[in-house]
């Protein structure tokens, strides 16, 4: 189908660019690239890796347990909340004691807090809109010891409802207040559904419910002081070509990138990631005849990986980040 079709072309954009390449072209890379991965997820207790698998799985699961009762400490939920309304759902762990809920999630510790009243709210009239969502949001997670200096505030957004009006019409208004925080590490971003963080303020205009997706990095990464080239243009350009997206297309595509970024990467929360991986994240978009624009990001491996390390990493990792 390919040989059909041909590969799109690809258009690197005056925005794009890899600050790991030199003008030469040669690879200078930012940061230390070990021989597998850079940063292993909580080490276990003597300092070792966990290798991925079934020890991987018990270690992630038994870490979940232990950040459940931590949040019921920092949440006020008295130990007999835990005790008689625990409940395993298999990908979570839950907690209640019916004014509030505890989730955490088994693969990866990340968790969510929700305040059961305001799931109950009607959307009946527009919410209260807190002044300074940030510095509430801020002073709420100080208060109980969650502030984390790896996520930064990245913005404040609205969810909105329209309601019709008996005279015709309509009307929105706010019924919910986010404030957005985003992990880096390293001094670097880091990408994907695995790494972020959000407190909502409710019809109330009080907290409502949090969540923060991410796994605490801890240790030195293997295979530290090896260094190994960032892949370059040709290699990203190379990759977007043979995007499955595009196979069953007849008519030519072309992608333009926008911007290329390196980072790391963070799978789902509900997926078993033994390291963030090293990434180079590309704002895309594509043109064809049946759709003029269409925006995208793809994310491909900073470095060139051998098979073993890729395999270490996770089982469902290639779903996420091209080799």
């Amino acid at each position: 189908m390919l040989k059909k079709i041909g590969l799109p072309p690809i258009a690197w954009g005056d925005g794009a660019s890899l600050p790991s390449i030199d003008p030469t072209g040669h690879a200078v890379p930012l940061v230390d690239a070990p021989a597998g991965f850079f940063a292993v997820a909580n080490p276990d207790e003597e300092g070792g890796d966990v290798a991925a698998g079934p020890a991987m799985d018990a270690h992630w699961s038994a870490l979940a347990e232990k950040r459940l009762f931590e949040l019921a400490g920092k949440f006020d939920l008295p130990g007999e909340g835990i005790a008689d309304n625990l409940s395993d759902g298999g990908a979570r762990l839950t907690a209640s004691d019916g004014v509030q809920r505890i989730e955490v999630f088994r693969a990866s510790a990340s968790w969510r807090w929700t305040r059961l009243s305001a799931e109950a709210e009607p959307p009946a009239a527009a919410a209260t809109v807190p002044v300074d969502a940030v510095t509430k949001a801020n002073a709420f997670l100080a208060a109980r010891a969650l502030l984390d200096p790896r996520a930064k505030s990245v913005g404040v957004s609205y969810t909105e409802v329209t309601l019709a009006e008996p005279e015709g019409g309509a009307k929105s208004f706010p019924i919910e207040t986010h404030v957005d925080y985003r992990f880096s590490w390293n001094g670097l971003p880091v990408f994907g559904p695995g790494a972020k963080m959000r407190v909502t303020f409710g019809h109330d205009g009080e907290v409502a419910r949090i969540y923060k997706f991410w796994r605490d990095p801890g240790g030195e990464p293997a295979g530290a002081g090896e260094r190994r080239p960032v892949q370059g243009r040709r290699h990203v350009r190379k990759r977007l070509r043979r995007d499955a997206m595009f196979a069953r297309l007849r008519r030519r595509v072309r992608i333009r990138i926008h911007s290329a970024q390196l980072g790391y990467y963070a799978a789902p929360p509900r997926e078993v990631l033994a390291a963030l991986l090293p990434v180079v994240a590309c704002e895309c978009t594509a043109s064809m005849r049946a759709m003029p624009r269409y925006d995208f990001v793809r994310y491909v491996s900073a470095f060139r990986m051998r098979a073993a390390d890729w395999e270490s990493l996770g089982p469902t990792l290639h779903a996420y980040v091209w080799r």
